[in-house]
């Protein structure tokens, strides 16, 4: 009895060692956040790559011919508001590439407005307190999903995978989706 209880508590163990790794991950990002670490550049970054992946959506080949145009704006709408003249037609005139383009400069342009309105100081206070919020919020996200990965785990015998080996990879995997 006292070895079968010696199994559950080291397989916790194992269980909450995987936690507890990508724990430290996350609490590394929030303190190079909180030491004021330049976020400016992360942001953009992260900008950028959204709206490179919401063209890909929308536009699925490279010439251009099958696009959701409306799908796209919609999109981006929620992101940031489009000026005028990037309209549904404007934009049929342009190749992939050049929306992605246009779509970054505009949302660059309206960062840095932004940034004059509030003035840099204040604006680096609300970089952090986004990304704090941001990484917070998806970490709450993360540890649901990881509970539910550790009740499934024990199916991954059935292919004859360490449940703990699966817990693992499938949990380091939606950590970095996230």
């Amino acid at each position: 009895v006292e070895g079968y209880h010696f199994d559950m508590r080291k397989h916790l163990v194992e269980y909450d060692d995987v936690v507890n790794q990508q724990r430290e991950l996350i609490y590394d990002e929030r303190r190079k956040i909180l030491s004021g670490a330049d976020l400016k550049a992360n942001i953009l970054s992260m900008v950028k790559e959204e709206l490179q992946n919401t063209v890909a959506t929308h536009i699925a080949d490279e010439r251009g011919d099958d696009q959701n145009l409306e799908g796209l704006i919609a999109d981006v709408s929620a992101i940031f508001p489009l000026p005028p003249e990037l309209n549904v037609s404007a934009l049929s005139q342009m190749k992939p590439k050049q929306i992605e383009d246009k779509l970054i400069e505009q949302a660059e342009v309206l960062y840095e407005q932004r940034e004059a309105e509030m003035g840099a100081n204040d604006m680096r206070i609300l970089e952090r307190l986004i990304m704090l919020r941001t990484i917070d919020n998806l970490w709450r996200e993360h540890l649901t999903a990881m509970e539910g990965m550790r009740q499934q785990a024990g199916w991954e015998r059935l292919r004859h995978i360490r449940p703990v080996d699966a817990y693992k990879s499938e949990g380091d995997q939606t950590l970095t989706d996230r």
